[in-house]
C-alpha cells in the first residue's frame, strides 16, 4: 500500500481464513480492478485502470510508463503466494481511465488475450499487426484492438 485507492488481492480458505494477502498499486490516487481471471494452474490476473505513474511494472515488460494521466495496466499473480509475477501498463487512458470496455481472457495455454478499445492511438503494437493505423477522431470510443501478451509481453 502506497497511497491513495491501491487495489488489492486475497485468497482465502473454504472456511473463510486468509492464505495470503496483498495489494497492488502506485503512489497516485486511485488504482482499480475491472477485471480478473484465474488459469488452471491457479495464477490470478487482473486488468485495471490508474493515475500512478509508477507502479511495479516488470522488467521485459509491453509498456513501462503510463500513456497518460490515466492507464489500464495489467498484472499476474502466483496462485501459491500472491507474489507478482508480471506487470505492464497497457495503453493510454481517455478522460477518467478510458482505454474502456476491455476484456481479459486466458486460452488453455496459458496466453493471456486482452481486446478493447483504444481512443487514442498510444497502444503497443506488434511488426506483424494486421491494422497499424489507428482511425480515431475526436469522438470517443470508436476504436478496437487485439492483443495478446504473456508474460507481460506484447506478441
Amino acid at each position: 500500500y502506497s497511497a491513495g485507492n491501491d487495489c488489492y488481492l486475497a485468497k482465502l480458505r473454504i472456511d473463510g481464513t486468509l492464505v495470503w494477502g496483498t495489494y497492488f498499486g502506485g503512489s497516485g490516487t486511485y488504482d482499480g480492478v475491472e477485471d480478473y481471471r484465474i488459469a488452471s494452474n491457479g495464477d490470478i490476473y487482473l486488468r485495471g485502470y490508474t493515475d500512478s505513474q509508477d507502479l511495479p511494472v516488470t522488467p521485459g515488460a509491453g509498456l513501462t510508463s503510463p500513456g497518460g494521466s490515466w492507464s489500464i495496466y495489467l498484472a499476474g499473480f502466483r496462485g501459491s503466494d500472491g507474489g507478482l509475477k508480471w506487470a505492464t501498463y497497457q495503453g493510454e487512458g481517455y478522460n477518467n481511465w478510458f482505454d474502456a470496455k476491455n476484456t481479459l481472457d486466458i486460452s488453455s495455454d496459458g496466453l493471456v488475450f486482452i481486446s478493447g478499445i483504444n481512443v487514442r492511438g498510444y497502444f503497443p503494437l506488434t511488426a506483424n499487426a494486421p491494422d497499424k493505423v489507428n482511425e480515431c477522431s475526436s469522438s470517443y470510443y470508436n476504436c478496437y484492438c487485439l492483443n495478446t501478451l504473456f508474460p507481460g509481453q506484447f506478441y
